[in-house]
């Protein structure tokens, strides 16, 4: 989940796969200030062209979801992956 929220943030450059990954990553952005400030720039300049950041869609579509997720459920159907077209 928290992958899909970095890139779709537009910081896929953020994504880690281990723990010592990502704590080698929390000390680059700790030592290299201009890095850290280069990703603040960035993520506050995508939040007006990412999706994720378009809240009333977001919304939408993960009520969409959650709404398959519940159909799902109470049919008694085995889980099946869940796709939302935007």
């Amino acid at each position: 989940m928290s992958g899909s929220l970095v890139r779709a943030a537009g910081l896929p450059e953020l994504l880690t796969y281990t723990v010592d990954e990502y704590v080698e990553k929390a000390i680059e952005l700790a030592e290299n200030p201009m890095i850290l400030n280069d990703m603040k720039v960035k993520l506050l300049t995508n939040r007006f062209a990412a999706p994720l950041f378009d809240t009333k869609n977001f919304v939408k579509y993960l009520e969409a979801a959650y709404e398959q997720m519940a159909k799902q459920a109470f049919s008694g159907e085995a889980f099946k992956a869940i796709t939302i077209d935007a």
